[in-house]
């Protein structure tokens, strides 16, 4: 398979990828302050209507088209009665902590959806793949589980593709939704069948860390089946100081300066790791290997 073009972009306001961290104490919060903190990434975004981010325009416009192209080739998507079979345009997001892969996804659904007066757009985050805390308590080094969680080796990413797997297959207006899980940021765990994607969801922005990386199964293989590849590009200082200010709204630090620890010791980390990855796979692209 050819790999689709990829968008980069250097803005973005908070991602929240790694906000599953070993050690939240949010769970011993006051029932009142976590009603609404499953959707607090969003809240806490700028204003995503006024988002004044060009790679915002380039990848919903892009988006349109493609939709757009869909429409002339078949029937429209409500047009129950012939039931036509289509297939999803299936975009991962991919970018460092701190890139705005969460923010720019949100924007660009909202974008969407106001463009065609219907939801058409809707966001899958890879947050909602964290292992649980009971699995990582199971698991065979639960410290360093615990301690890295949000390293690619603590998301069930073989679910994750299943999910993919299931988003990609031809559906009609009459097929049964397809549901994915959320991330309940004050539990510390996903929320199963939380996310609804039903026919009329043309459009899944996949986003997460891990979902361009090329170099390592399961990861490799939910890429592949994307329609569309955007790559949040952003200055690592730039991500540090925007995951250190997330880490104490959230109250997992006392200060900024705790934050940017906890940056060094985990968010960095996976940050180099998908780096590395991404360099990787370009020189092995080079060299004609893939």
């Amino acid at each position: 398979m050819s790999s689709p073009p990829i968008f980069d972009t250097s803005t973005g306001t908070r991602d929240g990828d790694t906000g599953a961290e070993g050690g939240d104490t949010s769970a011993d919060r006051p029932e009142e302050s976590r009603v609404s903190t499953r959707f607090r990434r969003v809240d806490h975004f700028e204003n995503i209507e006024n988002m004044d981010d060009p790679q915002q325009k380039v990848l919903t416009d892009k988006l349109l088209a493609l939709l757009a192209a869909q429409t002339q080739s078949g029937p429209t998507p409500t047009d129950v009665s012939s039931s036509p079979l289509r297939k999803r345009i299936i975009v991962a997001v991919g970018g460092i902590p701190g890139s705005g892969k969460s923010t720019l996804c949100a924007a660009v659904a909202a974008s969407i959806n106001s463009a065609l007066q219907t939801p058409t757009a809707i966001v899958v985050a890879m947050d909602g793949f964290h292992l649980t805390k009971a699995q990582l308590g199971l698991s065979e080094q639960p410290a360093l589980y615990w301690a890295r969680r949000g390293a690619h080796f603590t998301f069930n990413g073989h679910a994750l593709l299943a999910l993919v797997k299931q988003l990609a297959e031809p559906y009609s207006p009459t097929s049964p939704a397809i549901t994915a899980p959320s991330f309940d940021h004050a539990l510390g765990d996903p929320v199963p069948h939380d996310i609804s994607v039903e026919p009329c969801h043309q459009v899944v922005l996949l986003e997460g860390l891990y979902v361009l990386v090329e170099t390592l199964s399961p990861w490799k293989d939910i890429r592949a089946l994307c329609t569309v590849e955007h790559w949040v590009d952003v200055d690592l200082d730039v991500a540090r100081e925007r995951v250190a200010k997330r880490h104490l709204q959230a109250g997992l630090v006392k200060s900024l300066e705790e934050g940017r620890a906890r940056w060094e010791n985990n968010d960095f980390l996976n940050a180099q790791f998908v780096l590395k990855s991404r360099k990787h796979a370009a020189e092995k692209k080079r060299a004609g290997e893939i």
